[in-house]
């Protein structure tokens, strides 16, 4: 066979192949891309919703976590600034009694601790964990054989309210007391100025 008329041939060959390949593709309209890109779209939305809904109660709950711990560091540094206040003022008087003190401890607590309540003070019967509250004591010392000195110890306990019930297992937790509270302690001793010994001296410091 000539080498013209081989090559007609297998042009004409290719030609019917090529058409059929054309023509064999898949036929896009724009409504079907826009229907594909809307569904895409609904179940992104769908996705984002549910893990919106397994984030709010966690962010919700570290919010009202901070926002408890604030109010108790709050009551943490105005019950150390009562009591710090309370044995000062012990310390300065010439004759300090358990009475005077405990006068000025109410009224600095007050003073001191946002929303106070003195029904919240730690009490014997609220058990032995922090001791009765307040407690007002009167001690001896000597350094090295000298004359004696004397101090004034000024000790409270609170029970700080948990505004979130669901914190109240949290704080039973750290304080180790099934009450519901946030339990908070303060203590402070100081060298009594006046040599003389106060009336309601207890005996030599520990």
């Amino acid at each position: 066979m000539p080498p013209a008329r081989r090559f007609a041939g297998s042009a004409s060959l290719r030609a019917p192949l090529a058409r059929s390949s054309r023509t064999s593709r898949p036929v896009t309209t724009v409504g079907s891309t826009a229907r594909a890109s809307a569904g895409r779209v609904d179940r992104e939305h769908g996705q984002a919703l549910a893990e919106l809904a397994l984030v709010t109660p966690i962010l919700v709950l570290l919010i009202m976590a901070v926002v408890q711990f604030a109010f108790v560091l709050e009551t943490q540094m105005g019950l150390t600034n009562a009591v710090r206040e309370a044995a000062r003022r012990a310390a300065a008087d010439p004759s300090p009694t358990t009475s005077g003190v405990n006068a000025q401890l109410d009224a600095l607590l007050a003073a001191n601790i946002q929303g106070f309540e003195a029904s919240r003070l730690w009490i014997a019967s609220d058990g032995p964990e922090y001791g009765a509250s307040p407690a007002v004591t009167f001690c001896s010392y000597s350094i090295a054989g000298g004359p004696l000195n004397y101090r004034v110890t000024v000790y409270v306990a609170y029970k700080n309210p948990v505004f979130v019930p669901l914190l109240s297992y949290a704080t039973d937790f750290l304080d180790r007391k099934s009450n519901g509270t946030w339990d908070l302690a303060a203590e402070a001793s100081m060298r009594i100025e006046a040599e003389t010994a106060p009336s309601e001296l207890s005996g030599p410091c520990p």
